[in-house]
């Protein structure tokens, strides 16, 4: 007896050739099936970013650089402010042991004011004696990109001088040499001497300073620092730091420049005394010391000021004389 095998509708009979297939196709059930796949078309095979895509892209990418760019601006200006910091640690150092060394109780005068004073001044018992002395230290010799300014105060009868180190930068200039030691013109001193704001000029309000008929204002920059002289107790001999000119002749002193000490104590005098003291806290000071930029030609100062504030650090010690 023959068996016919019967297959399932819709099987081909040869392996590999599996597909669907209807009775009224060609063939029928014993016809393979071809899957027909088009041809990627031009438009797909040329297929790429928009320029809205593009644009967007480079949108990303300079918002990307511009953060960069501010990251390395602050980076180099934190090395440089903790180079300058170092340096001048070290340049402070050398100037109070050179101070140390050629200040005697016969060359550094004494003075009832309580004021500091610079090198040299007009009642030296030796006219010149500490200038000399030291003129040839204050351009550090191992880099001479760095300098120092000193000022002093010696009471009368007093064995020991109080001093302030101002070390400085060279910034209009590659470096500091003899030139910046010497004065050429009359009424300019020279770059390595504290310029003197004119007498009775120097006023502090809250965290301005004004120099009503300053001496030489060109001087003043961002990051100037001024030694305030004489006037009120509670300001005579403080160093302030200078960050933005504010209006007219008054600028703007730095965080954590604006004497809150002082006020603080001006209010609570006034809380005590409300008839007696001043509310207004606007302390007087009879002079001032100015560390700020330096001339644009050493040998003509005249001419004015180039570059920002030289001015780096300041430094205080006691010196005992011999």
């Amino acid at each position: 007896m023959n068996h016919a095998k019967i297959e399932a509708p819709g099987t081909a009979r040869r392996a590999g050739r599996v597909g669907n297939l209807g009775p009224s196709a060609p063939g029928g059930y014993n016809r393979p099936i071809r899957t027909y796949l088009p041809p990627f078309s031009r438009r797909h095979r040329s297929a790429g970013f928009s320029f809205v895509e593009l644009m967007f892209s480079m949108a990303l990418l300079s918002i990307g650089l511009i953060g960069v760019a501010a990251a390395v601006y602050v980076g180099v200006g934190q090395t440089r402010s903790s180079l300058d910091d170092s340096n001048a640690a070290a340049v402070a150092r050398q100037a109070a042991a050179t101070l140390a060394q050629v200040m005697t109780r016969d060359n550094t005068s004494e003075w009832a004011d309580s004021k500091y004073h610079a090198f040299p001044e007009s009642n030296t018992p030796t006219p010149g004696a500490l200038q000399l002395a030291t003129a040839g230290s204050q351009v550090c010799a191992s880099d001479p990109r760095y300098a120092w300014i000193p000022v002093y105060r010696r009471e009368t009868d007093s064995l020991i001088a109080q001093l302030m180190i101002f070390v400085v930068r060279s910034e209009a200039r590659p470096s500091f040499d003899s030139k910046d030691l010497t004065t050429f013109e009359a009424l300019y001193p020279a770059t390595l001497l504290p310029a003197p704001a004119t007498t009775y000029s120097v006023t502090i309000h809250g965290n301005e300073l004004e120099l009503t008929t300053p001496s030489g204002p060109e001087r003043i920059a961002p990051g100037t620092l001024i030694l305030l002289n004489g006037g009120d107790a509670v300001v005579n001999g403080r160093v302030v730091r200078i960050s933005a000119r504010g209006d007219n002749s008054r600028w703007q002193l730095a965080p954590g420049q604006d004497l809150a000490d002082a006020i603080d104590a001006h209010a609570r005098e006034v809380a005590a005394n409300p008839d007696a003291a001043d509310p207004e806290f606007h302390p007087s000071v009879e002079s001032a010391f100015i560390i700020g930029r330096g001339y644009a030609d050493v040998t003509k100062p005249s001419l004015g000021y180039a570059g920002p504030s030289q001015a780096v650090a300041v430094y205080s010690t006691i010196v005992t004389l011999r």
